[in-house]
């Protein structure tokens, strides 16, 4: 497994996902983010740490995220799936810089929410913090006092910056920005899941990502198992798969079962 994502790190200052009421919370004022496995089998655990955290009429309300995230091969096509929905500009970004997949697919994104918030900095001016980048590492304990001359990459500055700047409702843009993808379809309504198996005919190339609190109870006047055809059948001709369980948005269980209806590895 690559350096990033290789090992849990807490999230200490007013950063990131962690920005949310930081200055209304006592109780909880760090969260979580997991470590990275390979997995042969796409099973979720939720994890014993809060991955989010929130105020709810005036009381701290903490989220547990999931442990560990994952990533499963399928025939040279990877399923991630992680907690928090921002983790996904950087494993876009990796499969891209990797040559994994080409630059500039399409993304068809399957949410309750549209994440299409514009975050406080472009991609682009952080890719020159060296000093932030290297500091954020030495935080977290990716560094140590051997690594004094370690040289900031481009991976870095995309890891520093899903999750030091993103949060769970900005992370699109900047993929955009970057040109990292091309046409975007937002899967939000009955309307737009009944026309997307159209509009993915007509893509070039598509990721697909998907956060499961399209199955929460607000969204639960989509038909179930509608959802779950869709979903499957986008499947069979995604480039990249993403999933995040959103554990603000859906209890856990919810999204798990979700999960776990859905086939993510069947062929056309």
């Amino acid at each position: 497994m690559n350096f990033h994502y290789k090992k849990s790190f807490k999230l200490k200052s007013e950063i990131g996902n962690n920005k949310f009421s930081f200055d209304k919370r006592e109780l909880y004022k760090e969260i979580c983010i997991s470590s990275l496995i390979e997995s042969s089998e796409i099973h979720i655990k939720e994890s014993t740490t809060v991955a989010f955290v929130e105020m709810d009429n005036d009381k701290e309300v903490g989220f547990k995220g999931i442990e560990p995230f994952i990533v499963k091969t399928h025939k040279n096509k990877k399923i991630y799936v992680f907690d928090n929905h921002n983790h996904a500009f950087f494993f876009i970004y990796k499969e891209i810089f990797e040559n994994k997949i080409p630059l500039g697919l399409d993304m068809i994104h399957i949410d309750q929410h549209k994440d299409t918030r514009k975050p406080d900095v472009d991609f682009s001016e952080v890719k020159n913090w060296q000093t932030d980048i290297r500091d954020f590492l030495y935080e977290i304990n990716y560094l140590s006092k051997e690594d004094i001359d370690y040289e900031v990459t481009l991976l870095d500055a995309a890891f520093y910056y899903t999750n030091a700047v993103l949060n769970v409702g900005n992370f699109i843009k900047p993929l955009q920005k970057e040109s990292l993808i091309e046409n975007l379809f937002i899967v939000d309504s009955t309307y737009s899941l009944d026309n997307i198996e159209n509009q993915a005919e007509s893509s070039n190339g598509y990721i697909l990502d998907i956060d499961l609190d399209f199955f929460s109870e607000d969204m639960e006047y989509i038909d179930r198992k509608r959802k779950i055809e869709v979903i499957n059948n986008l499947a069979k001709k995604a480039s990249l798969i993403t999933i995040c369980t959103s554990p603000f948005f859906i209890d856990f269980q919810k999204a798990n079962e979700a999960l776990m209806e859905l086939n993510l590895c069947v062929e056309d």
